[in-house]
């Protein structure tokens, strides 16, 4: 009975290790980072975007924000992560695109309007 024990002792941990691994690239054990996920977001200034408009972004996401001024050429930049889009023409589209890899909140805004487009809450 004591050789039983100490076997199941010793084999234990060996098969707990073996089967944590996983060949699958979409999760990792590390802060549960989602891996090959695309958020896109769409912001159009003045009709969509405001101080108060949050969205939940996973850990590890590629993270594609789409934004357009319709009244005035603007530039946008994502604090934080300091990605600019450079000068957009009015009614014309700039695209930020980045990998989520750090956690907390991350505000877009507008250099034309000085205003909070958007809140990115990266968890």
């Amino acid at each position: 009975m004591k050789r039983l024990v100490r076997f199941a002792i010793l084999v234990t941990p060996i098969v707990f290790i073996a089967s944590c691994g996983s060949d699958s690239p979409s999760t990792t054990t590390d802060s549960t980072i989602t891996r090959n996920s695309v958020v896109e977001l769409s912001v159009v200034v003045g009709v969509n975007s405001a101080a108060d408009r949050v969205e939940q972004v996973p850990l590890g996401s590629t993270v594609r924000v789409q934004i357009t001024n319709p009244d005035a050429a603007d530039e946008f930049h994502l604090h934080g992560y300091d990605i600019e889009s450079g000068e957009v023409a009015v009614g014309e589209t700039a695209t930020i695109e980045f990998e989520a890899i750090t956690t907390g909140s991350f505000e877009i805004e507008s250099h034309v309007t000085e205003q909070v487009l958007l809140v990115l809450q990266i968890s």
